[in-house]
């Protein structure tokens, strides 16, 4: 009885020395995780952003020439400036709103039915402003999102909309 009682008197001492892992509070993290609808401007650069739709994450991922598996952080989605994503089949713009340096958006012939993550995207100019064709079976509904006015084009002649960008 006395062994078993010393062990365990060892025991209980040595137990915080072995469960201790990394106590270095300056150690490796894990970086926060974003959902698509949440801004980066509310957390650390070091964040990572995410989005809705994988076809629009691969398309951010290759514009700022990143591996696949590389975190897409706050910092570094933050500056990009230019994004042609055109025939990609996105669906869903959720999580853009973080891509705050954007002056340059390509989108067309994609299969977009809410642009409200790109209200906040005031940066967007060029010679190609950015003008999203939405899905609709009678009428496309061009919207200009930065104006807030709604524009709408006829239904061309054989029933096809070609993919292309309106200039003022």
């Amino acid at each position: 009885m006395n062994r078993r009682l010393l062990l365990l008197i060892v025991s209980l001492f040595l137990l915080p020395l072995g469960c201790g892992g990394n106590d270095d509070p300056n150690g490796p993290t894990v970086p926060l995780v974003l959902e698509p609808s949440e801004f980066c401007s509310d957390h650390s650069d070091a964040a990572v952003a995410t989005f809705e739709d994988a076809n629009l994450e691969a398309a951010i991922t290759t514009a700022l020439s990143v591996g696949a598996q590389e975190d897409l952080t706050c910092g570094l989605v933050s500056g990009l400036t230019e994004l042609d994503a055109w025939s990609l089949g996105i669906t869903s713009l959720m999580g853009v709103q973080n891509l705050t340096s954007l002056t340059s958006l390509h989108l067309s012939d994609n299969s977009i039915s809410n642009i409200s993550a790109l209200s906040g995207l005031t940066g967007l100019t060029g010679q190609c402003r950015p003008f999203f064709l939405l899905t609709d079976t009678h009428r496309k509904r061009v919207a200009d999102f930065r104006e807030g006015v709604p524009r709408y084009l006829p239904k061309p002649k054989g029933g096809a909309y070609p993919a292309r960008s309106v200039e003022n």
